[in-house]
């Protein structure tokens, strides 16, 4: 993983503020779990339980995005919220999170 572990944790710290429940889960995809590679932005998924709280967090997802910028520093971060159910149906989720 091409993430230093402070910024690792900065990240999760960041992201959990903006949750209302801690049943959700957050991944790291792309390019940034490979160490043979090199730059890249920082490609994240988080996963909560419902659509109802995919759609709330997708309406403050500015909000979460400046906040991980204020904490890790200018970066190409690619924020995605998805629900459960979309994790489990959409194939692009399922090939994203199996590398």
């Amino acid at each position: 993983m091409r993430l230093a572990q402070t910024d690792a944790r900065a990240i999760a710290e960041t992201v959990g503020t903006f949750l209302a429940s801690k049943s959700a889960h957050l991944y790291l995809y792309g390019s940034r779990t490979r160490d043979e590679l090199r730059g890249g932005d920082v490609d994240l998924v988080l996963v909560v339980p419902t659509h109802d709280s995919a759609a709330t967090l997708r309406r403050n997802q500015h909000r979460l995005l400046a906040a991980l910028k204020r904490r890790i520093g200018e970066r190409r971060i690619d924020l995605s919220i998805v629900s459960e159910k979309q994790l489990k149906e959409e194939p692009f989720w399922r090939d994203a999170l199996q590398e």
